[in-house]
C-alpha cells in the first residue's frame, strides 16, 4: 500500500456489507465484503429481522479486512 491519504467506505445493503478503500485519485485500493441474512419474525408473514450484533461484526471484519 502506498503511503498517503485514502478514503474509506462502507456499504451495508439488503444481502451484504462491503467496505471500499480509495486513494485520494479515486483509485480502489481494497475490497472487502460479507454476506448476511435477514430472518423472518414468527408469525409475521412477508418480515425480515436484521440482527444488528452481527451485522456490526461483519462490517468491523470488512474494514479490518
Amino acid at each position: 500500500m502506498q503511503n498517503g491519504r485514502y478514503f474509506m467506505c462502507v456499504d451495508a445493503g439488503t444481502g451484504s456489507t462491503r467496505a471500499v478503500l480509495f486513494d485520494t485519485l479515486g483509485n480502489q485500493i481494497a475490497f472487502s465484503s460479507r454476506e448476511w441474512e435477514h430472518k423472518p419474525e414468527k408469525n409475521i408473514e412477508g418480515s425480515m429481522n436484521f440482527d444488528a450484533q452481527n451485522g456490526w461484526r461483519l462490517i468491523c471484519e470488512c474494514i479490518k479486512e
